[in-house]
């Protein structure tokens, strides 16, 4: 038998830990794990730049059937100037993400921030995968008898 609601959303907050790079918050339909896993700021003696990705997953918890379904969301800017110009790029998209990233530059000046504080040196590095994000949440439902629910071509389909 399922464990009930209030079981399942504690079993995921329980997930929170310094060691990780995102935050895991209760919601009233079930959770919500954010990652700004890129935030740095860039300097060198004729350029600067800044660069920022974020990762939101919401878990929405269903009760009666004790089935979980996903809700994604990333967004991300980046923004350089220079002698040859000045350039801003921003992106945001909704819907199921699969994506892994990693990201290492250098600089004459490079400040990186995370969950736990600000770093500055002469470079700055990224790394990014959802499932890093999605795998110990899937485990914690599971391992309480909860499953996913299926979208609606898995439903026609029988996948």
């Amino acid at each position: 038998m399922p464990a009930p609601f209030a079981e399942a959303q504690q079993r995921i907050i329980a997930l929170n830990a310094d060691t990780l790079p995102f935050v895991i918050e209760p919601t009233p339909e079930g959770a919500v794990a954010r990652w700004k896993w890129a935030d740095a700021r860039w300097h060198n003696i004729l350029a600067a730049g800044a660069y920022e990705q974020e990762y939101e997953l919401r878990i929405v918890l269903d009760p009666a059937q004790a089935t979980w379904q996903f809700s994604e969301f990333t967004s991300g800017s980046e923004t350089s100037v220079g002698i040859s110009g000045a350039s801003f790029s921003s992106t945001q998209f909704r819907g199921r993400v699969y994506q892994r990233s990693f990201r290492k530059d250098f600089a004459v000046g490079a400040e990186s921030s995370d969950r736990h504080g600000i770093t500055s040196g002469h470079g700055w590095e990224t790394r990014f995968s959802t499932e890093d994000v999605k795998r110990p949440i899937v485990d914690a439902l599971t391992g309480l008898g909860w499953s996913q629910r299926r979208g609606f071509w898995s439903r026609l389909f029988g996948g």
